[in-house]
């Protein structure tokens, strides 16, 4: 089992090129476009997408971009068998559950509740 992160929860886009924090924003926007659902875990989030090759190269290259302006989040790209659906699970130390959710990537709200 992993020990829970020490690391600060504080992004450094500074560790990626404009190209890369680009490209970086649009690939999480897509991954979470493609979400067909978000399960909750005890210390993050997971998004089940549709097994494609495609996603799977993209869903990569957003973690791997991810991983070096957020140390602090532990990422994790999962196939299940059979050409199963595609997990990325994302979670870490205490409190990244509460930032992963402040970013957006929590469980939907419950319908009537936007105060939009």
């Amino acid at each position: 089992m992993t020990q829970p992160s020490k690391t600060a929860i504080a992004c450094n886009l500074g560790a990626l090129t404009r190209q890369e924090q680009a490209t970086r924003s649009e690939l999480a926007a897509w991954i979470l476009s493609l979400a067909a659902e978000r399960v909750e875990l005890d210390d993050g989030y997971a998004l089940r997408l549709a097994f494609e090759p495609e996603v799977a190269r993209h869903a990569l290259e957003w973690i791997l971009l991810e991983s070096r302006c957020c140390p602090f989040l532990r990422m994790e790209l999962g196939i299940e068998a059979e050409r199963g659906p595609l997990w990325v699970r994302l979670g870490g130390g205490s409190g990244v559950k509460e930032f992963l959710k402040a970013a957006g990537l929590g469980l939907p709200s419950a319908k009537g509740s936007c105060s939009c």
